[in-house]
């Protein structure tokens, strides 16, 4: 029976998935679904409650991988993608362009 729903993203090729640990977290089995009709359970590989990260294993071929980058290669306007609201930010959507410290766009 399912008991909560999360979201997530593919990092990886070979099935790594980062999600939030308050998803997982207590779970006795976790389901992925992909936007393509396919499902899978997942392995919890590690988590971490502070940050409220978790990372997730599963074994499927031609993933949609999100692509990642450096830190120090982003800029202010770029989009991006915050995974969860661990620490209750004034801006709980997920998509946001990168702002100067201090400011909210």
């Amino acid at each position: 029976m399912l008991s909560s729903l999360g979201s997530g993203v593919i990092v990886s090729e070979d099935g790594y998935v980062l999600t939030n640990h308050h998803v997982i977290n207590g779970a006795d089995e976790i389901q992925v679904a992909l936007r393509d009709g396919r499902e899978t359970i997942a392995e919890v590989i590690g988590t971490d409650p502070e940050s409220d990260l978790a990372v997730l294993k599963i074994n499927l071929d031609d993933l949609p991988v999100i692509e990642l980058t450096d830190s120090a290669d982003v800029a202010v306007g770029d989009v991006a993608l915050a995974i969860g609201n661990p620490l209750a930010s004034v801006r709980p959507s997920p998509w946001a362009s990168l702002a100067p410290p201090g400011e909210i766009i």
